[in-house]
């Protein structure tokens, strides 16, 4: 039987993901979609309390001391990743594309667009209009309003991290804490909010997955917990610590 075009794995139906449990779950991925033996992958879930940095993030954009941040429960981790500061956690949808860009499509702002215009097109089928893209940052916005992060790694011409949309009120709490991004004066806001009722993030990953698949246009396998878990463990090994 032919191999799936793209395969979802949605964890959003099971417990919050740790930043290193998550980043463990890319690795592995990304080490076997570079070796050829698994398609395309779309991961979709929600983290437990974090706020990230990449590796040009400016220190005076964490606005709270890293001990304050682990009494209230809140994560502080480095990334390879570009970008500065953000948050993660619950109430949030965070999406990983494990995808290879190929010898004809190595195009990374053509990349990074498509996953801007993908959120676009969530938005509108929830009923949240008006949202647009910016020329000074990626993501997408509302006039000044944040609602969607976007930053991403390639190696080898595969892509990891992804973008991460604020779903709920609760998906706010963390950005107290910094200056998104690095942009001062902005206000993070949800999809909840601007669509004036209650979005879940299980609703906005069916929404997502069902844009990825149609975009693919070929066969795509999603998978829940804990049947993603069970994929990951049989088609992507652990990658050695030395190679982290």
């Amino acid at each position: 039987m032919a191999s799936p075009a793209l395969i979802i794995l949605d964890f959003t139906n099971g417990p919050a993901v740790t930043y290193p449990q998550g980043l463990e779950i890319q690795e592995r991925i990304a080490a076997a979609r570079r070796a050829g033996s698994i398609p395309d992958v779309l991961i979709l879930l929600e983290h437990e309390p974090v706020i990230t940095y990449g590796k040009t993030a400016e220190n005076a954009n964490l606005l709270t001391s890293t001990d304050s941040l682990g009494d209230q429960g809140v994560a502080l981790y480095g990334t390879n990743r570009g970008g500065d500061m953000t948050y993660h956690g619950p109430g949030q949808l965070t999406g990983y594309p494990i995808i290879h860009l190929g010898d004809n499509n190595r195009d990374v702002r053509g990349f990074i667009t498509s996953l801007e215009n993908n959120i676009l097109n969530i938005g509108d089928r929830l009923g949240v209009t008006g949202l647009h893209t910016v020329d000074f940052h990626a993501g997408i916005w509302l006039g000044r309003k944040y609602v969607a992060a976007v930053g991403v790694r390639i190696k080898q011409w595969v892509t990891m991290h992804g973008f991460a949309i604020n779903v709920t009120k609760e998906s706010l709490a963390g950005f107290r804490h910094i200056i998104p991004c690095g942009v001062q004066a902005i206000e993070s806001v949800c999809l909840s909010d601007l669509a004036g009722c209650e979005i879940s993030v299980a609703t906005t990953a069916a929404v997502t997955a069902a844009i990825w698949s149609e975009q693919v246009g070929g066969d795509v396998t999603i998978l829940q917990t804990p049947a993603a878990l069970e994929w990951i463990e049989t088609n992507c090994p652990p990658i050695p610590d030395a190679e982290h």
